[in-house]
């Protein structure tokens, strides 16, 4: 929902989610999403990357090459997220607690 709003550029969804967030406490639950947002975004990088090599070698497609090399992909993307190799999840955690400082106001129509 959060992600959807912010494509439409609503920002202040944003504001919502994370008053929520920290009106509960529940700084687990954003540090949890930041990092596996992160974790999506390497990942893509990263299969983008994988496909373009084996482009470039002239290997075929191979179902179980390319399962094992989605797995190995998602595994790397993962721990360098968990590890804030590229520090997106604490921009994202640095953003949404921010927002949750300052007072949340309903978008207004256009």
């Amino acid at each position: 929902m959060v992600i959807q709003q912010l494509s439409m550029g609503d920002t202040a969804g944003l504001g919502l989610y994370a008053s929520k967030l920290t009106a509960t406490g529940d700084a687990t639950k954003l540090h949890d999403n930041a990092v596996e947002f992160e974790a999506l975004l390497i990942g893509q990088v990263l299969d983008k990357l994988e496909h373009s090599v084996a482009q470039a070698d002239g290997d075929g497609s191979d179902p179980a090459r390319d399962t094992v090399s989605s797995l190995g992909t998602h595994a790397v993307a993962q721990t360098l997220a968990e590890r804030h190799a590229f520090g997106f999840a604490d921009m994202i955690q640095g953003a949404v607690s921010a927002r949750a400082s300052t007072p949340a106001t309903e978008a207004s129509p256009k």
